[in-house]
């Protein structure tokens, strides 16, 4: 199997999910080392600037937020960076609703089709009036 670059992409954001993920359990252990330190280890929370310990648990909050979300694939991300290509139907449910529902203007596959100017109503070549607003096209 292929890897295409948009698979390569998701991966990549995966390891950054789990990167987020261990920034988040530092913290919370450093929260828990401001709160309950232990004597028989050396360990200090890492920022010594830091003078209100529940900094780190908002920290720790908002990497294993944006942590759970790069694991999950973050499909928004995805989705923004590698958009799907439109599909060469697309402009028909645009047309056939211009169309409307009379079945006079509904074009035939033989059939020489125009636009009307005024309405942008798909209607057929001969016809010198736009069956749907009226409007004179020659």
């Amino acid at each position: 199997m292929k890897m295409t670059p948009k698979d390569i992409f998701g991966i990549i954001i995966r390891f950054a999910g789990l990167f987020m993920l261990r920034l988040s359990l530092w913290l919370f252990y450093d929260l828990t080392a401001w709160y309950y330190p232990n004597s028989a280890s050396s360990y200090r929370p890492t920022s010594s600037q830091v003078s209100d310990p529940k900094v780190f648990l908002l920290w720790g909050i908002g990497y294993l937020a944006i942590g759970i979300y790069l694991l999950a694939g973050a499909p928004q991300l995805l989705q923004f960076s590698y958009p799907e290509p439109e599909s060469p139907d697309s402009g028909n449910e645009h047309r056939e609703e211009a169309v409307g529902s009379n079945p006079a203007t509904k074009p035939d596959a033989g059939d020489k089709m125009t636009t009307c100017f005024g309405c942008k109503a798909r209607i057929p070549a001969d016809s010198e009036v736009c069956p749907r607003c009226g409007i004179q096209l020659y």
